[in-house]
């Protein structure tokens, strides 16, 4: 099956190759039929659901959560709390995660703030517990978690790097960082992305990532009136169908 629809942007004849389209932050108030319909249609979707479970603001609560992992579509879980998970190697908010089998990524949101990884969390995460999970590390300005990512690569984790130097505030970046100073790993782009600026955002990115495979991540711009609007995902949908830059699925 051919997702690109025609292409519109080439930058030095490097086509980007988006695998994945993220959209972070559906909760309570989001419908989970018309996010299963909403992936069904477009397969390389996935749904970041942020934990804990607490059941309020971004954090959806358990019987939601139950009901999403059981449709059997594209989920990453986007910790929030990772601070003992990473210093202490405790796996406590893992463990409270509602149906952690039915989420194929993880993500450890570091927001910023310096987290220091003790070794023993790099032999957790080549545990069985996270067999067949991909591991992403927030790749951004703060020195300490790109240890913690390199480590984790070097190590042969299934990590994944995500370039976030808003630390997760939405705000779009004036340059993209360029992955040619990162020759190792996986990553994805997120910072600011939404249905008014993927134009003028994807071509910048594909500068950026040249023909390597990424995703790409969004939330804040994603939301109307703090909750997701699920006609402006179908307007990225269709940005980044109309691209070009959509990677061909076989």
């Amino acid at each position: 099956m051919l997702y690109s629809l025609k292409v519109e942007f080439q930058v030095e004849e490097k086509l980007l190759n988006i695998h994945t389209v993220t959209f972070s932050g559906a909760g309570n108030g989001t419908d989970i039929q018309q996010m299963s319909e909403l992936h069904h249609a477009h397969p390389y979707i996935e749904w970041g659901i942020q934990t804990p479970h607490y059941g309020g603001g971004l954090f959806p609560d358990v019987g939601w959560v139950k009901e999403l992992t059981s449709t059997g579509i594209a989920l990453s879980a986007h910790m929030c709390y990772v601070r003992d998970l990473l210093e202490e190697a405790s796996t406590e908010e893992v463990l409270s995660i509602v149906g952690w089998d039915a989420f194929d990524r993880i993500q450890i949101n570091t927001h910023g703030s310096p987290h220091y990884t003790r070794y023993e969390t790099y032999s957790l995460l080549q545990s069985d517990l996270f067999k067949g999970k991909e591991i992403i590390f927030q790749v951004d300005d703060v020195p300490t978690n790109l240890s913690t990512f390199s480590i984790a690569t070097e190590m042969g984790i299934n990590a994944s790097g995500l370039f976030d130097t808003s630390h997760g505030s939405g705000t779009l970046p004036n340059t993209w960082p360029n992955v040619e100073n990162y020759p190792k790993g996986k990553f994805g782009y997120s910072g600011g992305l939404g249905p008014d600026n993927m134009s003028e955002a994807l071509p910048a990115i594909a500068e950026a990532a040249g023909d390597r495979d990424i995703w790409i991540d969004m939330e804040g711009k994603i939301r109307t009136h703090g909750n997701i609007d699920l006609d402006k995902i179908r307007r990225v949908i269709d940005s980044v169908e109309n691209s070009g830059f959509l990677k061909e699925i076989n």
